[in-house]
């Protein structure tokens, strides 16, 4: 879904198995007009998101990226890949608070 500026407010995306293909899977969104009921929208750091939630885990995977789980909201919070050649080893005890957030995930 567009704005009248032609800029990307939201993506729907759906299942990708043969069960649920047809459903709406998640909800993703990379525009920073949009804040989660905690304040939280993208752009913000890390950082942030710690003092507004309590992080339950940081998934890292080779073609999402890293995306920070948090109790309280359903979804997930993509941040930008750190400049460093093993960021797949990125967790909750050693992930940079400045790292920025670069997309918010509802489910």
């Amino acid at each position: 879904i567009k704005n009248l500026d032609n800029e990307e407010l939201f993506a729907f995306e759906p299942g990708w198995d043969s069960t649920n293909h047809d459903q709406l899977f998640r909800i993703q969104t990379g525009n920073k007009q949009f804040t989660t009921d905690k304040g939280i929208k993208v752009g913000m750091t890390f950082k942030d998101l710690k003092e507004r939630y309590d992080v339950d885990e940081v998934d890292v995977g080779g073609e999402t990226g890293v995306h920070i789980i948090v109790k309280g909201f359903k979804g997930s919070f993509g941040v930008e890949l750190p400049m460093t050649n093993d960021w797949w080893k990125i967790n909750k005890q050693n992930i940079s608070d400045t790292l920025q957030i670069t997309e918010i995930i509802i489910l």
